[in-house]
């Protein structure tokens, strides 16, 4: 990620004033600071969410949007229905619609690819569980799986340890650090 003198604000507001920043292949970034801190915002300009006022971001050699098929992203708040019947693999599966086919849906090798990912989370025995039914922190590797089930080369995560336990962050650290050995990483928190 190469991003040079960006400016962005909300209406009449400067929420990011001339921030430069490069993040080199397979470094893991951690971005900490206040709520309301411009955290999340400078998250959405990196995947193409939203356009700068000024100043110039390149991931991946390309603009945001061209570059979004090689990024994996965990939002902050994954709003979901958890009385809906979606099983884990299911979820993890979501992260390959690019690749499944317009008709018949998902090749036996993408459920292979997701029940791969899920034994890299260690979620691989939760595969047929409903996922509304499963913990703050198994959600959470769940939701990474999704992420990763596309083999991106970058993965972008918005509070991963928000709402789960302390057990279940360590686990979540310890499993990027992991994953950090293929791709670069790029963590937000508020919580130093």
């Amino acid at each position: 990620i190469n991003i040079q003198n960006l400016c962005f604000g909300y209406d009449q507001d400067l929420i990011l004033d001339q921030i430069s920043l490069h993040v080199h292949e397979k470094e893991f970034l951690g971005i900490v600071g206040p709520n309301g801190g411009g955290k999340t915002t400078l998250l959405k300009l990196i995947l193409g969410f939203l356009s700068p006022e000024s100043g110039v971001i390149r991931v991946l050699g390309d603009v945001p949007k061209k570059a979004m098929s090689k990024i994996g992203y965990v939002p902050q708040h994954a709003n979901f229905d958890r009385d809906f019947p979606i099983t884990v693999l299911e979820v993890v599966l979501m992260g390959l619609l690019g690749n499944a086919r317009r008709f018949g849906g998902f090749r036996p090798s993408d459920k292979e690819r997701a029940e791969q990912i899920l034994e890299k989370v260690a979620m691989q025995e939760f595969d047929q569980r409903r996922f509304g039914d499963l913990s703050g922190g198994q959600r959470q590797r769940v939701l990474i799986a999704r992420a990763l089930a596309g083999s991106p080369q970058l993965l972008i995560m918005d509070e991963p340890t928000s709402n789960v336990d302390s057990w279940s962050q360590r686990q979540i650290f310890d499993l990027l650090s992991k994953i950090n050995a293929e791709c670069t990483i790029i963590v937000v928190s508020h919580d130093l």
